[in-house]
């Protein structure tokens, strides 16, 4: 890496520069110039000539010298170790290579088993590869500079933060946003059930920052927080929000749902925040803010965005104060790779190649039905994968909803699984809707407009049983593994 590299500039300039001084220093002590270089080249391997005029040049570089030798010694040994390492690891049939520049905190890889630390340095040996580079740009040309060098089937797993993966047209890579894993984290492990089972449907949620954090809360909100037909979850904005609510528009969220964008900051409407359920902190860290949300709404859920891992939940009195998007709980061989939700996302696909095939050559009872699974997944552009991803995402909630709704997912009823189906539905609907699709009574993928971006009970009986197909097939899974 570039700044290992400047390290061993100096490093080599200062040997230099200390050979030349022991030399002037031997010099002025009166030996020749070939002797003085002999004995100040010594001096490296602690082998120290004395003259009978001792000075303070060969004072200094008498005492620098071994320390330098011991110094290059050192690293030598911490190199060949870690080749020796990773050369081991390497041959690990689950190994991991992990790519990053001087700006990338290698800490946050110490959970990280089988890995390779490689900078910069290709590896060929390994089978699964991690691009965390700083810039998007900077993953995007290191992968371009992989292809056709890496073992063939090999995993690369692209971080990208600005580019939308969904826009993307590489069939073997996987795409991961650290912002999008923070969201998904935080309703996964802060969802709004509890107020499904205490019989609450209407359920108010602030947003207070509306940077990149605050808006994917909102879209995974969107799409995972779909508990009840008949639930009313406000979603109010505070941020700048203009051109995500253009770009969003005010599309039909098939329920009771409602995103209310307020152009005036949480200052000048710090009352209206005495109403709400819970209050999510998504910009930078203030304790201003924190405290005084906590003299506002004492009942309120307060969460807040801490990357740092800040203790602050600890310290203050009362139960509802939680932090999330801790980067060392975030970045993790398990949230990168995910790589259960991608095999749920390849089986939604492949029910659906299943049931839509004509040629016949797609089934589960096929001999090599894995191989045929993950052809119908390279087939599908970055948008496809996603929304397969989207809907395996979802079946988390989906299984909290049935349990509590008392749905038995060995014998749903005709009942449930129509409710099950639009519920599926919605969540369709809102993947395609947060990323910029509009109905249209002509299906144009271009223009990202589709005709079935409608209600529900509008579906032809063909289009319903899409949605259940996505949902069975996730439920067999499950039941398959509780056998």
């Amino acid at each position: 890496m570039r700044r290992l590299r400047w390290i061993h500039i100096l490093y080599a300039t200062l040997v230099v520069v200390f050979f030349v001084l022991g030399t002037i220093g031997y010099r002025k002590a009166g030996l020749s110039w070939h002797n003085a270089g002999f004995y100040s080249l010594q001096l490296y391997v602690m082998n120290y000539f004395m003259p009978e005029k001792e000075n303070i040049l060969i004072y200094i570089t008498r005492l620098v010298c071994p320390i330098m030798t011991a110094t290059g010694l050192l690293s030598i040994m911490r190199g060949f170790f870690k080749v020796l390492g990773d050369t081991i690891v390497s041959k690990m049939k689950d190994a991991t290579a992990i790519y990053y520049d001087e700006c990338q905190d290698t800490a946050l890889f110490k959970h990280f088993k089988k890995v390779i630390f490689a900078g910069t340095e290709l590896n060929k040996k390994v089978r699964s590869h991690i691009l965390m580079f700083s810039s998007d740009v900077e993953n995007l040309v290191f992968y371009a500079g992989m292809e056709g060098k890496i073992r063939e089937g090999s995993k690369v797993y692209l971080k990208l933060e600005d580019v939308d993966s969904k826009l993307l047209d590489k069939s073997n890579v996987y795409y991961f946003n650290i912002y999008e894993m923070i969201a998904r984290m935080y309703w996964k492990e802060r969802n709004l059930i509890k107020y499904l089972r205490d019989g609450k449907l209407n359920v108010r949620v602030a947003i207070i920052g509306f940077d990149t954090i605050g808006k994917k809360l909102l879209d995974y909100g969107l799409m995972n927080n779909i508990y009840s037909l008949n639930q009313s979850i406000q979603y109010h904005i505070w941020g700048e929000s203009k051109l995500y609510h253009n770009l969003l528009g005010d599309f039909d969220k098939m329920n009771g749902d409602e995103i209310i964008y307020h152009e005036k900051s949480w200052k000048e409407e710090i009352e209206l925040l005495k109403e709400f359920d819970r209050i999510i902190v998504a910009e930078s860290f203030s304790i201003e803010l924190i405290q005084a949300l906590l003299h506002l709404n004492s009942d309120a859920e307060i969460d807040f965005y801490n990357p740092d891992g800040i203790g602050l939940a600890d310290v203050y009195i009362g139960e509802n104060l939680f932090s999330f998007g801790e980067m060392s709980r975030v970045i993790t061989e398990e949230n990168i790779k995910t790589d259960r939700l991608y095999r749920l996302a390849k089986k939604v696909n492949y029910e659906y190649t299943v049931q839509y095939d004509e040629t016949g050559i797609h089934s589960w009872t096929h001999p090599d039905v894995e191989a045929k699974m993950e052809e119908a997944w390279e087939k599908l552009d970055g948008f496809k994968k996603g929304s397969n991803v989207a809907c395996a995402d979802y079946h988390e909630i989906r299984l909290l909803v049935m349990e509590v709704l008392g749905i038995n997912k060995d014998a749903i009823s005709a009942e449930q699984e129509e409710l099950l189906a639009e519920m599926e539905h919605i969540r369709w609907s809102r993947y395609h809707y947060v990323n910029h699709w509009h109905y249209a009574e002509t299906r144009n993928d271009d223009k990202r407009l589709h005709p079935m971006l409608i209600p529900y009970a509008e579906l032809s009986g063909a289009e319903k049983k899409k949605d259940k197909d996505a949902f069975k097939v996730l439920l067999k899974d499950v039941m398959s593994k509780e056998k």
